[in-house]
């Protein structure tokens, strides 16, 4: 290099402007690397997520939606309890989870698969239109499910019940208790106390002469309505709230 060259060059180093653009690179490349190092341990811990969760019968598509849920601590939770699955992630029913757990080393006849099954006979009633069931109905049916002993069963139910997993709602006149999921039990009480509010409200109507309007009616359709259709006309009528 010529003493020309090697002149402009100190110059430029010495150069203030020079100075701060070239700590700026450095700057950059420094925060890359850092991004680039986080990166990779990220990538890192996701392939082992996957391989854990492939090795376990879990496809790639609910491996990824596992991974968005619980995020580096995903083997940790499907290690301690793989039924969360079931509440957690959406299209992940009971069977797949109790396959997993089964892949996983967990005992036939574990308290933990018995809670599950508990809840999921309660989900499957829930998604046929009962809210609750009695506790006989579920036992009987956890047992079938599991092909476990009833005091397995039992066990688990007992346990989602202190854990208020599941509730003992009053149900009917004397003691009869239907067993529910806290969201339907939830949803009940939201729908009873907007009803009883509703049917508490001044009605909006005007006042009608109900007589003169059913002889009016009968005068133009030719229709001549039974005493019971004529009642709940009055009922729709006169009151906020009529079934």
């Amino acid at each position: 290099m010529a003493s020309s060259e090697i002149k402009r060059a100190i110059e430029a180093i010495e150069n203030a402007e020079f100075r701060q653009t070239f700590t700026e690179i450095i700057t950059i490349l420094t925060n890359k690397k850092k991004k680039i190092k986080e990166a990779w341990a990220e990538q890192q811990i996701i392939r082992e997520i996957m391989v854990f969760l492939h090795s376990n019968g879990i496809s790639t598509s609910r491996a990824l939606r596992i991974y968005k849920t619980y995020g580096d601590k995903a083997i940790e939770r499907l290690q301690d309890n793989p039924y969360i699955l079931v509440r957690d992630i959406h299209g992940i029913g009971f069977l797949t989870a109790d396959k997993m757990a089964q892949s996983m080393g967990i005992p036939h006849d574990s308290v933990l698969r018995a809670k599950a099954g508990v809840m999921h006979i309660l989900a499957t009633a829930a998604s046929e239109g009962h809210c609750g069931l009695p506790i006989k109905d579920i036992l009987e049916s956890t047992e079938k499910l599991l092909d476990v002993s009833s005091d397995r069963v039992l066990e688990g139910f007992d346990n989602c019940l202190s854990n208020g997993d599941i509730l003992r709602v009053p149900f009917g006149e004397g003691l009869k208790h239907l067993i529910m999921l806290p969201i339907y039990n939830t949803a009940e009480e939201q729908i009873f106390h907007s009803i009883k509010n509703l049917s508490q409200s001044p009605k909006t109507l005007p006042d009608v002469k109900i007589d003169a309007a059913f002889e009016w009616c009968k005068t133009k359709t030719d229709l001549d309505l039974e005493e019971q259709q004529k009642e709940a006309i009055k009922q729709a009528l006169t009151s906020r709230v009529s079934v």
